[in-house]
């Protein structure tokens, strides 16, 4: 074909004119390039809008929009209509799809189903109620009562609807929910609600025993890289904490939330940190799902791209790290700088053979030395860099999370030794 141009024109002219039939052409998927590939793509589909004479759609990601509208391309278009379309909530596409669950589901398999329970009982059923037993699960996760678990989840997988739907799956073939409670759930209707750190536990640990720092959902954000300069258990935390902070000013970027890896570098080199380490983190952070890039590249991370905290980094630093769950169970993937500290807790770990689960001693005695271990490095750093004391809210936050983490350790205990009193 010589002349593409004039192939579409005569095409758009026979639909349009001869035809009498509107054309609608849709650049799609485009919020999905980076931000400079946007621009381009804007550009050319509105002079593909003039040779056409076509109604053209063309989706930005809406970050891109808002930085840009003032400048070219964007600007001739300011007064233009523009929807904004919002990802839909977790809860709401684990509902939609249940929903059709109910309806597929009792033609698609067996019209008895049965599974058995950790004591050995045998459960039966209609097919028919499967999809209830379903809804009855996403009430107990997701009702007003568990308002924080909902918004953990929620947090955790943000607009991936396909990671939505698989996190809901995981949770409910999970080793670590015991089949008792996911009945207990779906025989109450969701009033018997699945306790929030088993949930925790679930999305950690996946199918194995312990957690391994392979789960797609939770990170473990005190994990100190060996390959740095000078590793450290703080640096990643601070990282989340300093763009938390800042989230609703405008750094060095035209929109809210943004800063510049450069940014985030020279601000973490003020508290102490190697740049090279601190450039590191911030690309593992970014690979993890923690921190947004505003092009959505997240293979090749650029001191000029322009970052901010996602919602999962958000749950990892204002809920995650607050729940013991959490802290005891990343103790089995840490990387102490105290070989001494590493060897007590990896032997506390190491001498449950059986269960997945340890002692409430044991548990105390890994958060009391956890514990120790952080206030240490946190007050190591604090003399060393002048502003760190000042400055480290990452480190602060993560010391403040694990001495509470011991103290309610210590209560239960005290509590449960002490046994019933008499009144």
């Amino acid at each position: 074909m010589a002349n593409y141009e004039t192939f579409a024109q005569g095409i758009t002219r026979h639909f349009s004119g001869e035809k009498g039939l509107g054309i609608v052409i849709v650049f799609d998927n485009v919020d999905k390039r980076s931000r400079d590939q946007q621009l381009n793509i804007f550009e050319a589909s509105q002079w593909f809008k003039d040779l056409t004479k076509a109604l053209v759609l063309v989706n930005l990601r809406d970050s891109t929009f808002e930085a840009y509208r003032d400048e070219p391309p964007l600007d001739a278009f300011i007064n233009a209509i523009n929807f904004y379309i919002r990802a839909p909530r977790f809860a709401q596409v684990i509902r939609k799809r249940l929903e059709l669950v109910l309806e597929a589901l009792p033609n698609e398999v067996a019209k008895r189903q049965e599974y058995a329970l950790e004591t050995g009982y045998k459960i039966r059923y209609p097919a028919s109620r499967l999809g209830e037993f379903m809804m009855s699960i996403y009430v107990s996760l997701f009702e007003k009562r568990n308002a924080q678990v909902g918004a953990m989840l929620e947090g955790l997988v943000a607009k991936d609807v396909r990671r939505a739907l698989g996190m809901f799956g995981d949770i409910i073939v999970s080793p670590h929910i015991p089949t008792s409670q996911i009945t207990g759930a779906a025989l109450s209707a969701g009033s018997n609600r699945i306790p929030e750190w088993r949930v925790i536990r679930a999305l950690m640990r996946g199918r194995g025993k312990y957690y391994s720092g392979k789960s797609i959902y939770v990170r473990n954000i005190l994990w100190a890289d060996p390959s740095h300069n000078r590793p450290s258990n703080l640096l990643m935390s601070d990282i989340l904490e300093y763009l938390i902070r800042n989230r609703k000013d405008k750094i060095d970027f035209a929109q809210e939330k943004y800063a510049l890896v450069e940014t985030i570098v020279k601000k973490m080199g003020q508290l102490g940190y190697d740049e090279e380490d601190t450039f590191g983190a911030v690309t593992t952070l970014v690979q993890w799902g923690l921190i947004e890039p505003e092009s959505l590249v997240t293979e090749q991370v650029k001191r000029d791209d322009a970052v901010r905290m996602h919602a999962s980094g958000f749950i990892h630093m204002r809920f995650l790290l607050h729940r013991s769950e959490y802290l005891l169970g990343i103790t089995t993937d840490m990387n102490f700088s105290s070989r001494e500290v590493a060897e007590e807790i990896g032997n506390v770990w190491g001498s449950n053979t059986y269960s997945d689960d340890i002692s409430l001693a044991a548990k105390r005695k890994i958060l009391t030395k956890f514990h120790d271990y952080m206030r240490f490095e946190y007050d190591r750093r604090s003399r060393r860099h002048a502003f760190y004391a000042e400055n480290g809210f990452g480190g602060k936050i993560t010391v403040q999370a694990l001495e509470k983490a011991v103290m309610q350790f210590n209560v239960l205990t005290k509590r449960i030794s002490s046994g019933p009193q008499e009144h």
